[in-house]
């Protein structure tokens, strides 16, 4: 196991946010394209998977983790949005900016050509919460021990399962299972899809690549999701698993718990205002 971090957010409003991500290169390939970012600062927590090439697409994820934070921070000091609908569609705006950065990028860049990355992204301000997703990473929601999964795959396999031209069983097989229709860095400009989402206390989240959700199935989600061992151990026992299911992609798994704040005095203490990347990031 490698490039593991953990963090408690000072802010989260009404809750205590806590997270913990961990990245693997897995049993089969021989590089590590996956990237998280744990930022407690801005409150933004992500999982890229770069595609195009291992040069190209370790630098784009690696951009997304170092990058992707400034850019929204940007966004939000120019239009701070006052509710979660405007909290959405500014997540999208910032990320559909940083991808046609990236593709404005590439024509100058010959690593950078044909180059691009998934990304799945939560952003968590003063209680309310956000998805911004490109690609196949997931998000996944465990509430009083019901798994749902948040976000929809923008691959060409999902697409015609959507237009019911084949049924799941056939999109599991179909060969374009893993060629995306939307990603970071695509031509023409991005259209990432968001959402907004309402916290309760309990809940914990799951961002993840393909390496973890197309190995295990969700009942092994739940049940690692759902002990209560820390959320550095959790990480750990997802990727574990994945890589004894074979390991065939790069493994990455950031955890999110939310909670009630704890009372005066009794606050939980760890790395605070302090953002967090994976170690893999250049």
């Amino acid at each position: 196991m490698s490039n593991q971090a953990k963090l408690v957010s000072p802010g989260g409003g009404p809750f205590k946010i806590s997270a913990a991500g961990l990245t693997d290169r897995g049993r089969v390939r021989e590089n590590n394209e996956d990237v998280f970012s744990l930022n407690s600062e801005l409150g933004l927590y992500l999982v890229a998977d770069g595609m195009g090439g291992v040069q190209g697409g370790q630098a784009v994820a690696t951009s997304i983790a170092r990058a992707f934070p400034a850019q929204l921070a940007a966004f939000y000091r120019e239009h701070p949005p006052h509710n979660q609908k405007e909290m959405a569609r500014l997540f999208g705006e910032a990320l559909a900016s940083f991808s046609d950065e990236i593709l404005a990028r590439s024509a100058t860049n010959p690593a950078l050509r044909g180059a691009g990355a998934a990304i799945v992204a939560c952003w968590i301000n003063d209680g309310d919460a956000a998805l911004a997703f490109m690609g196949d990473c997931r998000a996944y929601l465990l509430r009083d021990g019901n798994l749902k999964l948040l976000t929809s795959d923008h691959t060409i396999a999902a697409l015609l399962l959507k237009l019911n031209k084949i049924d799941e069983k056939e999109a599991s097989l179909h060969p374009g299972r893993h060629a995306l229709t939307c990603y970071v860095g695509m031509e023409p400009a991005a259209l990432p899809e968001t959402a907004a989402l309402d916290l309760h206390s309990s809940d914990r989240l799951l961002l993840c690549s393909d390496g973890l959700w197309g190995t295990i199935s969700e009942d092994q989600l739940v049940h690692h999701l759902s002990t209560d061992r820390g959320l550095d151990s959790i990480c750990t026992e997802l990727v574990k698993a994945a890589n004894n299911a074979g390991g065939p992609d790069n493994i990455t798994a950031v955890v999110i718990r939310v909670d009630s704040p704890a009372p005066a005095g009794q606050v939980e203490q760890g790395r605070q205002s302090i953002p967090v990347m994976s170690e893999n990031v250049l």
